[in-house]
């Protein structure tokens, strides 16, 4: 099994992956499933089983225990990446709280069960976002938004509970994918050039870090089964990209439409968008290799949201 540093061996590993059937958990079952790594997919609705995969319907924010089903199953990992993510609301969504008790839980139910390594898909919203380079034990945990806040409280819970099992938290920037909502920018962009129109940004004249959500999955799954990496890491690859340039100049490239992107200039710092949010990845390096994104990558998502708008 290729792991990013080389050969891992799956012998009597086996993953849960929560949040299987959107799009962050269809990325990792699908490079888990690439490794050769038996997934046992957890989902309130988690589809059909592909070849290598168990499906599990399980509510997390309902009452029942996995602590005998992980047992049963055989799980020695997990990576959590089920949470809301219902597009403009989220942010601010009272049932953050809910998933923050339902993630403690789960991490108390996947120790109880002897499981060795716990992986918390976290989010740049964790941090104060009042400095442009965010840094794992240095940037302060100050977040804007109920989200962040509960994300980063359910970070601190599960790296202070006293958990047996290995605990990391992968804290993802900004990525992009096939699978994403099409309301994220990115599909926006690509939806409104496949119709032929022009679209125009208000704030897209800020540097973030750009990943597809492939690369993104990699990480987290070399995070979870690493057996160096603890604690908190971004998730990221360090490099800052004009948000604008790349959707006009990459994306809008792909389908002939670079000159019909357009976007605001933005003189003033926004809190709530600063100009520059990109992480340090030094603690991410020496696990394995940065995300990324690649000509690959975008030539594959643009095909892909082109194929689903013709059904």
């Amino acid at each position: 099994m290729k792991s990013g540093q080389g050969q891992t061996e799956a012998q009597g590993m086996k993953v849960a992956v929560t949040g299987a059937s959107g799009a962050m958990g269809r990325a990792v079952v699908s490079d888990l499933v690439g490794r050769g790594v038996p997934v046992v997919a957890v989902a309130r609705s988690p589809g059909g089983a592909a070849a290598g995969v168990t499906p599990l319907a399980h509510d997390l924010l309902g009452v029942g225990d996995l602590t005998a089903t992980f047992r049963e199953q055989g799980v020695t990992h997990l990576i959590h990446a089920a949470w809301i993510t219902d597009h403009g609301t989220y942010w601010h969504a009272a049932e953050n709280r809910d998933w923050q008790a339902a993630t403690l839980r789960l991490a108390e139910q996947f120790d109880a069960a002897g499981g060795e390594s716990f992986c918390f898909v976290g989010s740049c919203a964790e941090y104060s976002w009042d400095t442009g380079l965010l840094v794992e034990d240095v940037t302060p945990e100050e977040p804007a938004t109920l989200y962040g806040q509960c994300k980063a409280a359910t970070s601190r819970g599960l790296l202070a509970a006293g958990l047996s099992c290995r605990v990391s938290v992968g804290r993802v920037f900004h990525p992009f994918g096939p699978d994403e909502t099409a309301h994220r920018v990115t599909s926006l962009v690509v939806n409104a050039l496949l119709a032929g129109e022009a679209f125009h940004l208000r704030s897209a004249d800020v540097y973030r870090d750009l990943c597809s959500t492939r690369s993104v999955a990699r990480c987290l799954v070399d995070l979870c089964l690493s057996a160096k990496a603890e604690g908190v890491v971004n998730i990221g690859s360090g490099r800052p990209v004009h948000l604008g340039r790349f959707l006009a100049r990459e994306l809008g490239a792909e389908l002939g439409g670079e000159r019909l992107v357009t976007w605001d200039r933005q003189d003033v710092d926004d809190p709530a968008n600063p100009r520059v949010l990109i992480p340090m990845v030094r603690r991410l390096e020496a696990i394995c290799p940065a995300a990324e994104y690649t000509a690959e990558d975008v030539a594959g998502f643009v095909a892909a949201l082109s194929a689903r708008r013709q059904g």
